[in-house]
């Protein structure tokens, strides 16, 4: 029986990449704004993505939200407040997601478990701030990948937002704000420009190849190539040419090791 294979692009919106790009990181000093923010148009509606760059801003986010705004480019007097109550939903409401979506216990567990991580520090360590600040880039990271994973987890965490207001034709600047965050010095807020007739096109990841062996077919391609588009990966199976199945249960994650 022949059987083809081939990697799905992954449904999650990685904001290490987009076509729209954010005219917002890093500052001229080198330093970091506390957030990103990355677009996504397309057809009937443009998909908003943002991010906090540390864990004291994803607190700031978590504790007072962040506010959304929209402009046209060019159009002087054109800002318009989009929401300015973007925060995660209640742990109650978390559990609807994570019956569907895995992934999402990860963003609750950061934000709500007290069994996450133990935050008494072991007998075994001295440095009671160095292993508290490894637990808060911990909770940090964990939250962030799992909400790159999914867009609803994303929007459920109030780190995204779908503008279904955009119309044709238009090139607007999206600007995203942490409340009760200010620009330092002559800084402005983290904005991206999108024309909101362009289309994203993500790249296949490369080199995808099988070899068969004692009833089972080995994938490899090349990961390296593609890692700046995607966090993890699906796989899908078409048999004879039929529809195309998928057969991992959990996406594919690949990890570095230092």
């Amino acid at each position: 029986m022949h059987q083809t294979l081939r990697s799905v692009i992954l449904v999650c919106f990685l904001l290490s990449f987009l076509e729209a790009k954010a005219q917002n990181f890093p500052r001229s000093d080198g330093s970091e704004y506390p957030a990103i923010i990355l677009a996504d148009p397309r057809e009937g509606n443009i998909r908003l993505r943002w991010a906090p760059t540390a864990f004291e801003w994803w607190e700031a986010g978590n504790a007072s939200g962040y506010s959304l705004y929209r402009s046209e480019a060019g159009t002087p007097g054109s800002l318009v407040l989009l929401g300015e109550d973007f925060m995660p939903i209640s742990l109650p409401d978390w559990r609807a997601i994570t019956d569907t979506l895995e992934p999402a216990l990860m963003y609750a567990g950061a934000l709500y478990s007290e069994d996450l991580l133990d935050p008494s520090v072991p007998q075994e360590l001295n440095d009671e701030s160095s292993y508290l600040q490894s637990i808060a880039e911990y909770r940090y990271g964990l939250s962030l990948f799992s909400a790159d994973q999914y867009y609803d987890i994303a929007l459920a965490a109030g780190l995204a937002y779908e503008d279904k207001t955009a119309k044709r034709d238009k090139v607007y600047v999206y600007e995203i704000r942490i409340n009760g965050v200010l620009p330092e010095g002559n800084d402005a807020y983290p904005t991206v420009t999108v024309n909101s007739n362009s289309r994203s096109v993500l790249p296949a990841p490369p080199k995808l190849s099988g070899s068969w062996s004692n009833g089972s077919v080995e994938l490899s391609f090349d990961q390296s190539a593609s890692s700046f588009f995607y966090s993890s990966y699906n796989i899908e199976r078409s048999v004879a040419g039929s529809s195309w199945n998928r057969i991992n249960e959990l996406p594919i994650v690949f990890f570095e090791t230092r």
